[in-house]
């Protein structure tokens, strides 16, 4: 920390004077006090990025509509504190923002074993742990090309019901599971669409998310759709926002129809629906 203190000090001292008729740099967020698993949206106009950093770790801005643009993920577990967003501006000012990070209340559910399953409580919680390393694998690596010049939509046709919500609890046996993404109640062979535009990281079945499609949109921003009854999309394939991928189904664990779909943003899962609005913007 007294690294980035002396570094930010030196950046002050020697940043050069403004020049007089020139558009001033502007920053905003779309929030300063998200809740456990919301998006920060950072927008700088009329400036570039020579450094910035949250939490002590950097923070990638990107060129978006006209703008440099960072989204900060927050966790759904994010101990409850303030954190200042430090961005160091391309003519070497320094600007800071507070982040207050506002604790989410999140639904308790009871689940067991669906009817016909050959999972046990047991095998679902080593096959997790397991699917977690291997996804963690796949969202780690980071495009630096953005695909998502089109807005973020649904993956439904229609505002289908949400019958699991980000971060719920759920407690099978003595076991206790968080769900890092939200449920869509749907009939079964309803098309489901790439919410925007990016390429498929990896298709493929597995016995507990059942068929699934991990679409990377570039810049370390991830969806993935769970559950599918069919996958239209393999491996390397490139998708356009709002086209087909696959049908909704009722594969690996799961008690009837319908879609999962998780968001990740360098990694961390984050609630899509509040992500989706936030880059509607």
């Amino acid at each position: 920390m007294k690294k980035l203190v002396i570094f930010i000090v030196c950046i002050i001292c020697f940043s050069p004077i403004f020049v007089f008729g020139a558009s001033k740099p502007r920053l905003t967020l779309s929030t300063n006090s998200p809740f456990q698993g919301d998006v920060v949206r950072v927008t700088l106009e009329n400036s570039g990025v020579a450094y910035a950093f949250f939490k002590n770790a950097s923070v990638s801005f990107f060129p978006y509509n006209g703008n440099f643009v960072a989204l900060i993920p927050i966790a759904g577990n994010e101990p409850i504190k303030k954190h200042i967003l430090y961005v160091i501006l391309s003519d070497g000012s320094l600007a800071t923002r507070t982040i207050w990070i506002r604790a989410k209340k999140f639904p308790s559910v009871s689940l067991g074993i669906p009817k016909g399953s050959t999972l046990t409580t047991d095998t679902l919680v080593s096959n997790l742990s397991k699917e977690k390393v291997a996804i963690d694998e796949v969202v780690g690596k980071k495009t630096e090309f953005v695909y998502f010049n089109e807005r973020f939509q649904s993956p439904l046709l229609t505002a289908d019901e949400i019958t699991s919500p980000y971060g719920e609890i759920r407690k099978t046996g003595k076991t206790i599971i968080r769900h890092w993404g939200i449920d869509y109640k749907a009939k079964k062979g309803s098309e489901v669409y790439a919410i925007s535009g990016g390429i498929v990281s990896k298709s493929y079945f597995d016995e507990v998310y059942g068929n699934t499609i991990i679409i990377d949109h570039g810049r370390g921003v991830f969806s993935l759709y769970m559950h599918l009854d069919e996958r239209l999309k393999g491996d390397g394939e490139l998708v356009r926002a709002g086209e087909k991928i696959g049908f909704v189904g009722n594969t690996g664990y799961s008690f009837g129809p319908h879609l999962h779909l998780s968001l990740k943003i360098h990694g961390i899962s984050v609630d899509p629906e509040r992500f989706i609005d936030v880059m509607k913007k």
